[in-house]
């Protein structure tokens, strides 16, 4: 019963004719409605997603501003050490971890704590670090050795100003010093280097040699 309810339904459709002007514009008009809606929802996909990377870029900006201000032993610190990393090799400049860290230690003399042990920790190991990696660089070694001259001087003082942090600054103030030795000592060999061959008093040079005697 119902199939033959269907088969009269289809006859009636293949009977049908389309209009003319389905005929004549039904693709066209098709056409321009796919295309539109495919623009709406590109530009409806591309505007979320602007505003969710600039959400997201916000976010980490406000994080790491916040992380600036951390002290070793905070949770945002690994996120200090990590941007004062890519500001030193971006910049080319070693010595600016030494000088952070040297800070940071200047600022917990102050108030000696728990934070100050660790702060002369991290300090020794941007120093340990920051010397191989300047060590290819004659540029580089000249910029830490004169950037380890002045955080010696500024360690001096805070030792001076909080004598109770004094014994753990005095640590710190001799491998600063002992560092910038090393680098010193480097340069002097660089500059007696036996590679270098000595020159000659000006009257050796170019001195004719001698005739020798041809057989009698």
């Amino acid at each position: 019963m119902i199939e033959e309810k269907l088969e009269k339904l289809r006859k009636q459709y293949l009977k049908t004719s389309a209009p003319d002007y389905l005929l004549e514009n039904g693709w066209v008009e098709l056409k321009v409605k796919i295309s539109g809606y495919k623009s709406l929802d590109w530009r409806f996909l591309f505007g979320r997603g602007l505003v969710f990377v600039s959400i997201i870029l916000s976010l980490l900006l406000g994080v790491t501003t916040v992380a600036q201000a951390s002290k070793p032993g905070d949770v945002l610190y690994p996120l200090k050490l990590a941007t004062d990393e890519i500001v030193a090799k971006v910049a080319g400049k070693p010595e600016y971890k030494v000088e952070r860290r040297g800070q940071e230690v200047i600022d917990l003399s102050r108030k000696p704590n728990g934070q100050l042990q660790e702060a002369t920790n991290e300090y020794q190991k941007a120093l340990e670090e920051t010397q191989k990696e300047s060590q290819p660089d004659q540029r580089k070694q000249e910029a830490l050795k004169q950037s380890l001259e002045n955080q010696a001087q500024k360690l001096k003082d805070a030792a001076e100003k909080n004598p109770v942090a004094a014994e753990k600054l005095e640590v710190i103030i001799d491998k600063t010093e002992k560092a910038k030795e090393a680098l010193e000592k480097k340069e002097q060999k660089k500059e007696t280097s036996p590679d270098q061959k000595p020159s000659e008093p000006p009257g050796l040079q170019n001195k004719p040699e001698p005739a020798q005697n041809i057989g009698r």
